[in-house]
This record gives structure tokens, C-alpha cells and sequence, in this order.
């Protein structure tokens, strides 16, 4: 551990890294792509027809938010071990939604920038929290997870708005 001082005079401990690594393969033929991650998972995408693609998987975007619910489900379960909730949570719902323009990739001339992004511009929705922990508690997880979640953290730093609203479920 460094320790950094700061201009009060007090000595502050900076953490050194600690990274964690990923690594996959992948091989596609026109718009489909088959992905073999480290630990041996395979995972398929492929665009509709109308797009050009198979319509035999996920479109890449729609794997993009399903990354996005897992991370934030992995996240709460984490930090709610962490701020030992009164009651454990049992489980999160996620509906989630997204747009973006589609003159981002589709508008002509291909040789030039588009005007806009191409990127997510928003993503929104819902995280239902089925859990005897107060509604505080589960305000505490959300909070944190939208600052720890790494998946999340990646589409804000994008610039793209998120906003999934979360709230305990009314059993």
C-alpha cells in the first residue's frame, strides 16, 4: 500500500491496483459471431435479417444490456453481503430498455464521421428488489451499484444516459 499526503498534512493510503483480466476468441461470417470466453463459455450474436444478419441470436446490443443486468445483479448481490442487509435478497427483476439514433451508423456517406453518435444514448428502466430489507437498504445497494458496477460504470463514462430505477417489490 502508498501512502499519499495530502495537503492537511495527513497521510492517505492509495491503493495499488489490483486488476482482473478477461480474454475470449471469436470468429463470425457476415453478421453472426460465435465467442469462446477463457472459462469455456460460448456465446452467439447475430443481427435480424432485415439487418443483414441470420436472425439465429441476440443482436450484439441486446447481449450489451443483458451484460449490463448481470453485472448489476452480480454488484447488489456483492455489496449487499458487504453492508449486511437485514435480510438477504432473494432476487432483482431487471426490464431494461434502450435507444440510440441509427443515423450514428447507418447515415451515408459511409467514407464520412456520421453527425451523431452511433453509441447507446439512453438506457432506462427498472431493478426490482425482492427482499425483506427496508427500502432504505435498497436504496444504499442501488447507489452503490451504480458507482461499482463495472459494466455500468463503462456505459456512463460513454457518455450514454443510464437510468435504471430501483425499488423493493411490493410482495
Amino acid at each position: 500500500m502508498i501512502l499519499r499526503s495530502t495537503r492537511r498534512c495527513s497521510a492517505q493510503a492509495v491503493r495499488a491496483p489490483r486488476w482482473k483480466g478477461y480474454q475470449l476468441t471469436s470468429t463470425g461470417s457476415g453478421c453472426k459471431t460465435h465467442t469462446v470466453t477463457d472459462d469455456g463459455f460460448h456465446i452467439t450474436s447475430d443481427t435480424p435479417s432485415a439487418a443483414g444478419g441470420t436472425g439465429s441470436a441476440p443482436q450484439p446490443v441486446q447481449l450489451l444490456l443483458a451484460s449490463l443486468a448481470g453485472c448489476e445483479q452480480a454488484t447488489a448481490h456483492f455489496v449487499a453481503a458487504k453492508l449486511r442487509l437485514s435480510a438477504p435478497i432473494r432476487k432483482i427483476d431487471f426490464d431494461i430498455r434502450a435507444e440510440r439514433d441509427e443515423w450514428g451508423s447507418m447515415a451515408p456517406p459511409i467514407q464520412k464521421d456520421p453527425e451523431v453518435a452511433s453509441r447507446l444514448q439512453r438506457i432506462w428502466g427498472t431493478a426490482t428488489v425482492f427482499t425483506d430489507a427496508t427500502e432504505e437498504e435498497v436504496a444504499k445497494v442501488a447507489a452503490a451499484v451504480k458507482v461499482r458496477c463495472p459494466v455500468a460504470n463503462m456505459v456512463l463514462a460513454s457518455g450514454c444516459k443510464l437510468d435504471v430505477m430501483w425499488s423493493k417489490a411490493k410482495e
